[in-house]
């Protein structure tokens, strides 16, 4: 056997194993010794306190000399097995190897530290969650199928993020409350951390090893390491990412603000004390344990601002280049980082939603883009009161995806809304007036009021002729829509003179190979 270090986030069992290790391979050592390294510093003491329990003759009184004896004793008989639990003393470990260096002993580490030099020879063994069917196997050690469904413990498991000391803590629980449901145990929940059953509810009920039956306590050994005031900024801020999800670059960046040049100093940090699994990504329950940490909002609101200007950024850059799957890899944290902003009341979360919903608009999900409009605009109605500009534009937003789910009145209450809204903020005769009445005409048209859409798109022309000139692209567009409303109307003649003006003002623009030329 060589000498190996099993690793992982809080929780994971890593000195269950240890434990299991010792109970099956234990006969084939001369002795197993268990040395409790969660405090630094402690590595003679330990050896000293193993010591006074092999009743040697004479046991010398000074600590120095009993661990030359326990020592001395473990390399002349062995071979032994040292387990080292919670050794997070990556940098004192070179002390430690050359103190217990010796062919009779063989040195099992459990560490949530991954960072091990490879220099010490260590073979390095990580731990990762339960899969689904292992954590309902294990479920199963305390609820029988009688009294659950697999479904339901399925649901535990997943909301628990299969990590295997939250899945004892929920399955002793209910082991001890046969009246609770899990569904009624899940609806309690809520965020997992602040439930009485994973914070030592039953204090009395030891763990042999001395261990914390407590999530919080469990993760927060691994918080006490992380000292850099940027590391932590990071660590918190993740914790409103989606879990269990890769993080993108620029979202780590986005996440330590001006101060980007260390993120990759940080990150190793984090990964390597468990707190953030390789890729990146966040385990559930540590990011509601990060989210614990920000009690007044600090990190939240100026991260979900800057998230909403790297959202932003990207759809402008996807509306662009044409490449819409941009935005894929930022959805899932968008979406979370904007339930958050939300659920505290955060300004922030209009703007994400705003995008959100602008993005999924051209995924063509318009449910999911009128869903996405709808919170928006209650968000910012409330923020910015009913009149605001930035209300009128959301509602204009709102407006589109109506249309295109084919609610043509309610878009058109839509547009006459936002339509209200900037002549009185901004008068008749702006531009961004002219928007809106020209997508008031567009659904007009649609509702076949074709007298009502022509007298829009007129108007909305003659803004824009009288701001940008007679000869401006924009200008253009609606001499298009008018075209296509007259059209409609059969007055074909006046239509083709209206077509052939939009194509004169765009060859002179574009070129006459420009794909608006063409349309």
């Amino acid at each position: 056997m060589v000498n190996q270090a099993v690793t992982g986030m809080g929780g994971l069992g890593k000195t269950q194993l240890a434990v299991e290790f010792a109970y099956q391979y234990g006969y084939r050592f001369q002795g197993v010794h268990w040395l409790d390294m969660r405090e630094a510093g402690t590595l003679e003491s330990q050896v000293a306190l193993c010591g006074s329990k092999m009743g040697f003759p004479n046991y010398p009184p000074t600590q120095p000399e009993q661990v030359a004896v326990t020592l001395n004793e473990w390399k002349q008989n062995g071979p032994r097995l040292l387990i080292l639990d919670n050794f997070e003393e990556v940098e004192a470990a070179n002390d430690v190897f050359s103190n217990l260096g010796h062919s009779n002993l063989r040195l099992l580490i459990t560490s949530r530290r991954a960072d091990w030099s490879p220099a010490l020879g260590l073979s390095r063994v990580p731990l990762d969650e339960f899969s689904p069917d292992e954590s309902l196997a294990f479920l199963r050690n305390y609820i029988p199928k009688e009294r659950e469904s697999d479904d339901e413990l399925e649901k535990l498991a997943k909301h628990l993020g299969y990590l295997p000391l939250a899945l004892e803590l929920a399955g002793r629980y209910l082991e001890k409350q046969p009246r609770l449901t899990t569904t009624a145990y899940l609806a309690q929940l809520g965020q997992a951390l602040e439930h009485r059953s994973m914070q030592n509810w039953k204090a009395e009920q030891k763990s042999l090893t001395g261990h914390d039956l407590s999530l919080l306590q469990t993760f927060a050994r691994s918080w006490e390491e992380v000292q850099d005031p940027t590391t932590q900024q990071l660590f918190i801020r993740l914790g409103y990412c989606a879990p269990n999800t890769l993080i993108p670059y620029e979202v780590l960046e986005t996440a330590l603000g001006d101060n980007k040049e260390p993120c990759d100093e940080c990150l190793s940090t984090l990964t390597d004390l468990g707190l953030l699994k390789s890729g990146p990504s966040i385990h559930p329950l540590l990011a509601q344990f990060a989210r614990r940490l920000d009690t007044e909002h600090t990190h939240l609101k100026p991260f979900s601002e800057a998230f909403g200007e790297l959202v932003k950024s990207t759809n402008r850059t996807e509306g662009q280049t044409g490449d819409y799957s941009l935005f894929a890899p930022l959805l899932l944290h968008a979406r979370a980082v904007a339930e958050y902003a939300e659920m505290a009341a955060l300004e922030p979360a209009g703007t994400l939603w705003n995008e959100l919903g602008y993005h999924i608009k051209v995924l063509a999900d318009f449910a999911g883009a009128r869903a996405a409009y709808e919170r928006a605009l209650r968000i910012f109605e409330k923020a910015l009161g009913e009149d605001h500009p930035n209300v009128a534009t959301l509602v204009n937003n709102l407006g589109m995806v109506l249309q295109d789910l084919g609610d043509h009145a309610r878009a058109k209450a839509a547009y006459e809304r936002a339509l209200r809204i900037d002549e009185a903020a901004f008068g008749p005769g702006h531009p961004k007036v002219a928007i809106r009445i020209n997508n008031l005409g567009n659904v007009l048209q649609d509702l076949g009021d074709y007298v009502g859409a022509k007298a829009a798109f007129e108007r909305a022309l003659k803004i824009d002729e009288a701001v940008f000139g007679p000869d401006h692209p924009r200008v253009a567009i609606r001499i298009n829509n008018l075209g296509m409303v007259l059209q409609d109307l059969g007055d074909h003649a006046r239509a083709k003179a209206a077509y052939e003006r939009a194509l004169r003002i765009d060859e002179a623009a574009f070129g006459p190979g420009h794909p608006k030329v063409a349309i």
